[in-house]
């Protein structure tokens, strides 16, 4: 499992900008479910995963578990 982060600061910069870390979970509000088929090569797993989350206003954080992409908001 990995949790990406990504802030609204670094939303407003960098498109891609998104940083990785081994083995945590985000308990922040689910807000969607993403499987992430067209490829099984982790690295382009992140960038899809990280540019689901750029894209989407509420997303706080993600978590990616094998080829799925959780989008999560803000902690309730």
């Amino acid at each position: 499992m990995h949790t990406l982060w990504q802030n609204l600061e670094q939303k407003k910069k960098s498109p891609l900008q998104c940083n990785y870390e081994n083995g945590q979970d985000d308990h922040g509000e689910q807000l969607e479910i993403l499987h992430i088929a067209f490829t099984d090569d982790k690295e382009q797993i992140k960038v899809a995963c990280c540019r689901f989350c750029r894209d989407d206003t509420k997303c706080k954080s993600a978590v990616i578990a094998g080829s799925f992409c959780y989008l999560k908001g803000a902690c309730a």
